[in-house]
């Protein structure tokens, strides 16, 4: 059963970040593409945070924000980790969770684009929120490796929580780990209060400064994995053609992971593959595609910064 299509406009509202620089660009691709490919949801309202001072958006892109209906909200939420910017995430989601009044939040990197109608609710009924497996294991520990790996050992006891015995696989790399999602799509049941206990802990781990050995990055995330087990919550994951991580494409994921072509794909995440030039076999698949198309055409006019 399709459920999403039984949702009303207001029970569903998108929460992004954008502050001043490359990120305004990666939110301005985003709306364009929900906008355009979203269906029966393209008019699904967006509410964006700049959650740090003194980064604001430009005139352009505040007009741009008015002309596509988005919501841009200035809140200094990210106050005591500013050089994180990944911090950004549970105090905006936080925030959000506790002012908006929509029954479901879904939460987007900017570095997404929508391709196809989503039906990101189809599935959600009897969960409590829907997140897709890592691509790679990266900081991600199996249950063999978990007593002997300060860095999850210490975060699961921080936070009270026993060793689960659920685990994932990750979608490019294979490996079977503990449970540890991608924070690029994040689909929850405000009632739940998920961001908001996310917040709680993600302030106790980084006063702790506690880190993976090799960085700071991935806190934000692994915190989020933790909170989902301490919860308890009903996780369902999101299917591959959802938070395609496009940037990998050349990796050896499983080929049954793989897309082909992405005009039916529903949304894809790129991180900064256009803030390079692309090889010949991703630039082939876009080549291919009219949506392809139209993405290269955006970043040509968003001008993209290519390094």
């Amino acid at each position: 059963m399709n459920f999403f299509r039984f949702l009303k406009p207001a029970d569903l509202a998108i929460v992004i970040c954008t502050e001043s620089g490359e990120l305004e660009k990666y939110s301005k691709l985003l709306v364009s593409s929900l906008r355009k490919f979203g269906g029966k949801f393209r008019k699904t309202p967006i509410f964006s945070f700049q959650p740090r001072a003194g980064l604001q958006i430009s005139k352009e892109t505040e007009t741009f924000f008015k002309r596509n209906r988005v919501n841009h909200v200035i809140r200094s939420l990210n106050e005591s980790y500013t050089e994180y910017p990944l911090a950004n995430k549970p105090f905006t989601c936080a925030y959000a969770e506790n002012t908006l009044r929509y029954k479901y939040l879904l939460f987007l990197d900017s570095d997404v684009i929508i391709l196809n109608e989503p039906n990101f609710i189809n599935h959600l009924e009897g969960h409590d929120i829907m997140m897709r497996p890592v691509d790679s294991k990266n900081i991600g520990v199996s249950s063999s490796e978990f007593d002997s790996n300060h860095y999850w050992a210490t975060l699961y006891a921080k936070l009270g929580i026993e060793k689960t015995d659920k685990r994932v696989v990750s979608t490019v790399d294979g490996h079977e780990i503990l449970p540890y999602y991608n924070s690029g799509h994040i689909l929850v049941k405000r009632s739940k209060s998920i961001f908001s206990q996310w917040k709680v802990n993600f302030d106790i781990i980084m006063k702790e400064e506690l880190k993976p050995a090799n960085n700071i990055f991935f806190v934000e995330q692994s915190v989020l994995a933790a909170t989902i087990v301490q919860m308890n919550l009903s996780l369902k994951e999101f299917s591959n053609d959802y938070n395609y991580p496009i940037h990998m494409q050349d990796r050896a994921m499983p080929e049954g992971n793989k897309i082909r072509d992405i005009d039916n794909v529903i949304s894809i995440h790129y991180h900064k593959l256009f803030n390079s030039e692309l090889n010949n076999s991703v630039e082939t698949i876009f080549d291919n595609s009219n949506k392809g198309k139209w993405i290269l055409n955006q970043i040509k006019l968003l001008n993209f910064q290519v390094k």
